[in-house]
């Protein structure tokens, strides 16, 4: 793995990491704070797939499906668990 690679494969970590306590601990509106988690998936995944020295096709290929489909389900996973956290709040 190169250098490039390994950066932008942290900044991915970085966002997703970011994204999931921003959702769950509701600093900006989940669905906002989740399409910005996602487009960020997408774009450091494919930035990661550059890196790699990979042609800009499978790059943006790499960005929109795996940075994605990452990003997509980590968002979510932690709507699902602020909702999960909001009835039981409520409940009480």
């Amino acid at each position: 793995m190169s250098l490039g690679g390994l950066v932008f494969f942290a900044l991915f970590v970085l966002v997703e990491v970011g994204g999931y306590l921003a959702i769950r601990r509701r600093w900006g509106a989940p669905v906002l704070v989740a399409a910005l988690c996602i487009f960020g998936g997408i774009v450091t995944m494919f930035l990661f797939g550059l890196g790699q020295g990979n042609v800009f096709e499978h790059a943006a290929l790499v960005g929109l499906l795996i940075g994605g489909g990452i990003a997509t389900i980590m968002s979510l996973m932690a709507l699902y668990f602020h909702a999960q956290e909001a009835r039981s709040t409520a409940a009480d």
